[in-house]
C-alpha cells in the first residue's frame, strides 16, 4: 500500500481510478479491473479541466466533472493531418488505424498523434485527439497522493 499524504497539487503523485464518458454517457476509457492510472499535477497529462477539478482533493473524495471541449481535449483543428512517409518510420513501427503514436522532430518536444490511415508507402496521422470537440464527462476516486521523488519533478512524469 502506498502512503498517502496530502492533497492533489504540483510535486505530488497521484493515484486515481476513472471513468470516461461522452455527451450521451458511453463509456469512452475506464480503469476499472485494471490498478490506478497515475499522474503528476502540471505536466499536462490530463484534460486541463480534469486536473483542476481534482486540484485540492484528497485520496479518498470523489469527483465528477462534465468539460466542454476547450477544457477536455480541445476542439478540432482542421489542418491536424500529416503525412509520413515510410523512409522517416521507424523500422519497427507497425501502425494501426486509430493507434496513438509520437512524432518528434528536430529538436522539438515529442507530439501524440492518431494514426488516421496506413497506406503502403506512408501513414497519415492526425495531430487531434480523438475526442477533440466532445463534451467528456470524468467520474474520478482519488485512491492515493504522495511525494514525487526527485526523479519524477525533474522528468515531470509518474
Amino acid at each position: 500500500m502506498t502512503k498517502s499524504n496530502g492533497t492533489v497539487r504540483e510535486g505530488k503523485v497521484v493515484g486515481i481510478h476513472y471513468t470516461m464518458r461522452d455527451g450521451e454517457g458511453r463509456i469512452l476509457e475506464t480503469s476499472a479491473g485494471m490498478g490506478p492510472t497515475y499522474y503528476v499535477p502540471g505536466t499536462h497529462n490530463l484534460a486541463p479541466g480534469l486536473e483542476q477539478a481534482l486540484e485540492g482533493k484528497r485520496p479518498g473524495d470523489f469527483v465528477s466533472a462534465t468539460l466542454p471541449p476547450g477544457e477536455a481535449y480541445g476542439r478540432p483543428r482542421v489542418d491536424s493531418e500529416r503525412v509520413i512517409e515510410a523512409e522517416h518510420m521507424s523500422d519497427d513501427l507497425d501502425p494501426s488505424v486509430g493507434e496513438r503514436v509520437t512524432l518528434r522532430t528536430n529538436g522539438e518536444n515529442p507530439v501524440p498523434a492518431w494514426v488516421k490511415r496506413v497506406e503502403p508507402e506512408q501513414i497519415v496521422v492526425d495531430l487531434n485527439h480523438p475526442f477533440a470537440g466532445q463534451e467528456i464527462r470524468f467520474d474520478v476516486f482519488v485512491e492515493s497522493v504522495r511525494d514525487a521523488t526527485e526523479a519524477e519533478r525533474a522528468t515531470r512524469n509518474a
